[in-house]
């Protein structure tokens, strides 16, 4: 059996800066645990339902999920 085989051709992406809110519908919505991670046009990394979960805010937080939310939807500002 090769690669070929086991692989997926219509491929779910995510850009660097989407927001981990985007990814985590995006799975939610294709019933998937990865997500490659795309620079524009060039692969970059996967990101995995396990890292978003590790990187979602703590159930004992004192935000409401709206204001969670709000938060996480926020566009980034890149310092360099």
């Amino acid at each position: 059996m090769k690669v070929k085989d086991r692989m997926s051709t219509n491929v779910m992406t995510v850009q660097m800066d989407s927001s981990l809110t985007e990814a985590f519908r995006i799975m939610k919505e294709n019933k998937i645990r990865r997500l490659p991670v795309m620079d524009k046009d060039k692969l970059v990394g996967i990101v995995t339902i396990s890292d978003l979960n590790r990187a979602a805010p703590s159930s004992a937080t004192s935000l409401s999920i709206h204001e969670l939310n709000y938060l996480l939807a926020k566009p980034k500002s890149r310092t360099y």
